[in-house]
């Protein structure tokens, strides 16, 4: 049953900004759809759709996209109305054929919460789900003059940090250093006018130089550093990595940005959706403070002319420039504070994605005989009966189970499985088939299936499932060797994880995002307990635990 999967996985932001009257306030980040398969995949025969469904039930929004070379679509022209009070959203994406009306897949996101605007107050700690968090994926981007179309987005590139227009990419927080306490951010406002320090003077190439003086300090600290799932606050020296790269920033610290300023008192969690500015945390205290900047070089070697709209309008390198430290003419009660152009400041937002894997036997067939077709077709001249691989019609794979819990119960060495779609309900409602990797079908008992709420559409499915026995665990990884080799040594512990798949009635297979781990290993029991070790027979003992498992 360990079958290549085919995998669609998307990325959105965790929150959406509400639009109003004839405004459309897009989602942003723009959500990305990625399909991944082991087998050969014609993306000019599919495309992909993604609609916004509200939870009071107007008529979705939606957009469709055809795949690129890396088999991803970007979905730039979505946003949530402000007609209805609908408080959270879902995400609906289709896959469809271009010979079929109806889409084949169709998966939903977890409901994503709408916000008017972002807070101008600093989050509660209590409500993580307007926090920033540690070690959870998150989305930098740049916009200048509060202009749609001229917003960049933090990524990466020939193992540099970049911003662009067009793609973007989720970045982790690693945390580094808590706020310091009793050594204000702004203590260098003392020193404007009388420093003469050449470290605090901005020269060409200074930026850079800065750059990569941290890191490797900051790879160093990164691998030393753990932090768990915790709020982000203002003040924290962090480092971010690119999820998918795993290119690293400097030390940075994350400072507050209230209209145009850096709020020099701000403490507290980050906001989703809030307006913050980076400084390279080397230039920490000095009178010239520095922060990553999106108006660096632009990525085809031409340098921002200096102007408002140099290094805007194409994708850029990332660098570091100054703030402006500004004292109000005298006499004046107003303290000095720091002001930052656009391009220093950088909105965040929280970062989520869900993921369905599946496979299709029907399909399995045909795939080396596209493949080979495809070879074909590339080495010969195009015409109007090559151009393109002949699709055959596919039985939609939608409902998806979906599992929201998994509970091992050791007293009948057996799961309990909770969620969605566990019961297959046409043509004949029937239980999916249970496997554990290649050991199945196992042995199901339909327990129960109630309303998530009263009233509600959506039924959660309870599944009761014998899991296998450590022998036979150890017999499907070793098929050739006597049972009596197959027990671990004394003190050798044997590791499986497999996953938990659900088969359907026509083949098709589901993957669960779930596996059990289990551990085994061999203990001597003494039967006749006369205390000689010679005589003592050696027995399989586990342990069992439930992970998250992707494809």
């Amino acid at each position: 049953m360990c079958q290549p999967m085919t995998t669609i996985k998307c990325l959105h932001a965790a929150v959406a900004q509400k639009s109003y009257g004839s405004e459309k306030r897009f989602l942003c980040p723009p959500p990305v759809v990625t399909l991944r398969s082991h087998g050969f995949v014609d993306r000019h025969a599919h495309d992909v759709s993604m609609a916004i469904v509200c939870e009071n039930g107007e008529r979705p929004l939606e957009q469709r996209v055809m795949l690129d070379e890396t088999l991803s679509g970007s979905f730039k022209f979505l946003h949530v109305t402000g007609t209805a009070k609908a408080k959270q959203f879902c995400l609906r994406v289709s896959l469809n054929l271009a010979q079929q009306e109806q889409p084949y897949a169709t998966f939903l996101s977890h409901p994503i919460s709408i916000i008017s605007k972002p807070s101008k107050k600093t989050a509660k700690a209590r409500n993580v789900s307007s926090c920033i968090l540690a070690n959870a994926p998150i989305s930098l981007f740049n916009r200048i003059n509060s202009q749609t179309v001229r917003t960049k987005y933090l990524t990466s590139s020939d193992n540099r940090l970049c911003a662009k227009n067009a793609s973007w990419s989720p970045f982790d927080i690693v945390l580094v250093r808590p706020p310091m306490q009793g050594a204000q951010h702004h203590s260098q406002h003392s020193m404007v006018g009388t420093s003469t320090s050449a470290t605090c003077t901005t020269i060409p190439g200074s930026a850079s130089a800065a750059l990569a003086a941290s890191q490797a300090a900051a790879a160093s600290t990164a691998a030393t550093t753990q932090s768990p799932a915790m709020p982000v606050t203002y003040g924290t020296e962090l480092m971010l990595r690119d999820h998918n790269t795993g290119i690293t920033s400097p030390l940075l610290i994350i400072r507050k940005v209230d209209k145009g300023r850096i709020a020099p008192c701000a403490f507290g969690p980050v906001s989703q959706m809030q307006k913050v500015a980076l400084q390279l945390a080397s230039t920490n205290g000095r009178s010239k403070p520095m922060y990553l900047s999106a108006a660096g070089a632009t990525m085809d070697g031409m340098c921002p002319d200096g102007t408002e709209t140099g290094g805007h309008t194409s994708s850029s390198w990332i660098d570091f420039a100054e703030s402006r430290i500004v004292r109000p003419n005298k006499p004046s009660l107003e303290l000095a504070y720091e002001e930052v152009d656009d391009y220093l400041c950088w909105t965040i937002v929280g970062i989520a994605q869900f993921e369905y894997s599946f496979f299709e036997p029907e399909r399995a067939s045909t795939i080396s005989q596209q493949q080979q077709q495809h070879h074909v077709v590339a080495d010969t001249p195009t015409s109007p009966s090559t151009s393109r691989i002949p699709q055959f019609p596919r039985r939609s794979i939608t409902p998806f189970p979906v599992v929201s819990s998994v509970l091992y119960k050791p007293t009948s060495h057996s799961v309990d499985i909770f969620g969605e779609h566990l019961v297959q309900a046409a043509p004949d409602p029937r239980m999916l088939e249970c496997y554990l990797g290649p050991h199945g079908p196992l042995s199901a008992r339909h327990v129960s299936s109630q309303p998530e709420q009263p009233g509600s559409a959506r039924h959660s499915t309870h599944v009761s499932v014998d899991l296998p026995v450590a022998m036979d665990l150890l017999k499907g990884e070793d098929t050739t060797s006597s049972a009596a080799s197959l027990i671990p040594p004394s003190g050798n512990i044997k590791q499986l994880e497999l996953p938990l798949l659900f088969v359907r009635q026509d083949g098709v297979v589901y993957h669960s995002g779930k596996a059990i781990e289990f551990s085994i290993w061999s203990v001597l029991r003494d039967k006749n307990n006369n205390n000689i070790a010679s005589q003592a027979t050696p027995e399989l003992a586990q342990s069992i635990k439930v992970v998250d498992c992707r494809a």
